[in-house]
């Protein structure tokens, strides 16, 4: 019901592509809130990821690691308009990588994590402009 076109611009118009970090850890995914139920069952059908209800009750359908996220950025990349350019920043960071448990960071590769971190935050104040 519900196509990849479909999808791509609904995530244009609702979604959000974040890296973050808290403390030395960084989390990266996707997430789209929005009031209807039924395209975030879509997002979740078609991606995986989860679905839930926040307290003021909008739903929120999000999709976390660098295992899912592939998969997303092939198929909503070249779709997307808006959002592109965060997504192109997003598949960045996916590509180098996790640190394998137990290994430690070294700097140029945090370096190189806050950098995509920042790029993706200065993207979000531009994403409303179409050049």
């Amino acid at each position: 019901m519900f196509t990849d076109s479909y999808l791509a611009g609904f995530f244009d118009g609702e979604g959000c592509v974040y890296i973050g970090k808290r403390g030395k850890n960084f989390r990266v995914g996707v997430r789209v809130h929005n009031m209807g139920l039924r395209p975030l069952q879509a997002f979740k059908e078609r991606f995986g990821g989860y679905v839930c209800t926040c307290t003021s009750g909008v739903h929120m359908w999000e999709l976390v690691g660098l295992t899912r996220l592939p998969e997303f950025i092939k198929i909503m990349g070249p779709l997307l308009v808006v959002k592109k350019e965060q997504l192109a920043v997003l598949e960045e960071y996916v590509d180098m990588g996790a640190v394998r448990r137990g290994g430690r960071m070294t700097s140029s590769f945090r370096a190189d994590r806050v950098r995509l971190m920042m790029e993706c935050s200065a993207l979000k104040g531009s994403a409303g402009r179409l050049n």
